[in-house]
């Protein structure tokens, strides 16, 4: 949101700097030390999530190119884990790769490969980013934005909106929860399910190469609007999170007081191997969060807040999303940043996340 890019379309420019942000932020690495091919990869990773349909030429195109590149990534990657390893990288603790290999222990539970296939597993996470940043744009303009959003952020960014004064989470905190709840930028989770109908399945008994699956869909968006959780589901209030239970929370007791026999999933403890005083814990429902120094740092454990997922398949970059989230609202407060629509005569089209390809017609300026 440099001065320089000011009236200009906006996400364009995000995803020209996003891979920057995103192996900077992976491996400590960005600028020229990132080939081209790497770059490559990445974009059009990003375009076929956000085009989706394989039938179309864009699609098919650029996971090609996926493919391509795939075994260059990973080689790339595992370089670049090295260097992690021996002391090449400048500043190594501030990139996410030396806590997986700190933490890896003798890799039984996860190897270096998994490493490798995380720092760019997250192309799928981390794309969210940019449908997380349209949306809080479109809702905070001036032309056409959201008044209820707008007023909230307004109200929120006027007060001591980084004190939590004894609640789990603080105003801006607040905010930026309930602007994911609304905005939903992950539509849905999917786990497998095994058949689990009695005897062999059909593929089993006649010895076919294949096994039957069924899966079970979590709809985020939908479940974060449902009256069920909330009584005024499609209002835009941060306040509801004051009064639902938190991660921590969720005890062995809590679950017995909700009717059920025993936790769904045991709870444990993780210390981590970094030299941090952090140890990772859930709550009984599975959701995982961490203990630093004795303090609980938990998250929003409620149905009706489903924008990062359930339990156990929840998003472990939470709560690193809502900071980062956070850290742009600051910026937008600080520096006085007004959104507004450009009116341009033909916006490109920019794919910008998971089924998102969006018209660039949003620009910022700075108020007086």
């Amino acid at each position: 949101m440099d001065q320089t890019f000011a009236n200009k379309p906006f996400m364009r420019h995000y995803l020209d700097y996003y891979f920057d942000l995103y192996w900077d932020l992976h491996l400590g690495v960005t600028g020229e030390a990132i080939p081209f091919e790497v770059r490559q990869i990445g974009e059009a990773f990003n375009t076929v999530l956000a085009y989706r349909n394989p039938l179309l030429p864009i699609t098919y195109d650029n996971y090609m190119i996926v493919r391509e590149r795939l075994d260059f990534l990973k080689s790339w990657i595992d370089d670049r884990l090295a260097d992690i390893e021996n002391g090449k990288t400048k500043d190594p603790e501030k990139a996410i790769a030396w806590y997986w290999l700190k933490n890896a222990g003798d890799g039984s539970h996860f190897a270096k490969k998994d490493v490798v296939f995380e720092c760019f597993h997250n192309f799928v996470a981390l794309s969210q980013w940019g449908n997380s940043i349209f949306g809080i744009m479109s809702r905070l303009t001036e032309d056409g934005g959201d008044p209820a959003v707008r007023a909230s952020f307004q109200r929120t960014m006027s007060g001591d909106f980084d004190t939590a004064n004894g609640s789990a989470f603080s105003p801006l905190e607040l905010l930026v929860m309930e602007l994911f709840r609304v905005i939903s930028p992950n539509g849905g989770s999917i786990s497998a399910v095994r058949d689990a109908r009695g005897g062999a399945s059909p593929q089993e008994r006649f010895g076919f190469p294949m096994e039957r699956h069924s899966y079970i869909n979590t709809p985020h968006t939908s479940t974060s609007l449902d009256p069920t959780h909330w009584k005024n589901p499609n209002a835009f209030d941060p306040q509801r999170y004051l009064s639902v239970p938190t991660s921590a929370q969720i005890t062995e007791a809590k679950c017995q007081q909700m009717g059920l026999a025993q936790c769904p999933f045991e709870i444990t403890n993780f210390d981590v191997k970094d030299g941090r005083k952090t140890n990772i814990t859930n709550s009984g429902f599975g959701t995982v969060f961490g203990v630093v120094d004795g303090k609980n740092l938990p998250v929003c454990d409620y149905a009706g807040f489903a924008p990062f997922g359930f339990g156990y398949r929840r998003c472990p970059g939470e709560q690193l999303t809502i900071q980062v989230f956070e850290d742009f609202l600051r910026k937008v407060w600080r520096d006085k940043i007004v959104f507004r629509k450009l009116n341009l005569p033909n916006p490109g089209r920019v794919p910008i996340g998971p089924v998102a390809v969006i018209e660039d017609d949003f620009g910022f300026t700075r108020s007086t």
